[in-house]
């Protein structure tokens, strides 16, 4: 989701340059969907630390929680391996901790 915020921006310009081109009305009114990501929670999956950076970066530390791509990978190879590359993050030990349980626990009405 990270990744994308950019193209969310071009996306709706496009889309806005599209309706004014065609006379039509309401590009103000086209939300960018971008802005929204604060909304979400992403989960690491399994993913490297450069990764998780980038979605702490994007999403804020306290939207991120700790995965481990169950199914597709199994609990016992994917969850150290997410916790190997959480540990390598240049994250703050706050904002690992949150990743590594706090945030699932407020989402889930735990706290």
């Amino acid at each position: 989701m990270p990744f994308l915020r950019g193209r969310f921006y071009l996306s709706r310009e496009m889309h806005r340059r599209a309706l004014r081109l065609a006379g039509a009305p309401g590009g103000e009114a086209i939300v960018n969907a971008g802005d929204y990501l604060g909304r979400f929670y992403a989960d690491s999956h399994s993913t490297d630390a450069l990764a998780m950076e980038c979605a702490v970066e994007a999403l804020g530390a306290g939207r991120v929680v700790l995965g481990g791509d169950d199914p597709l990978t199994s609990p016992e190879l994917a969850l150290p391996f997410s916790r190997e590359q959480l540990a390598k993050a240049r994250i703050s030990e706050g904002d690992r901790q949150k990743i590594l349980g706090i945030n699932a626990a407020r989402l889930l009405g735990l706290t």
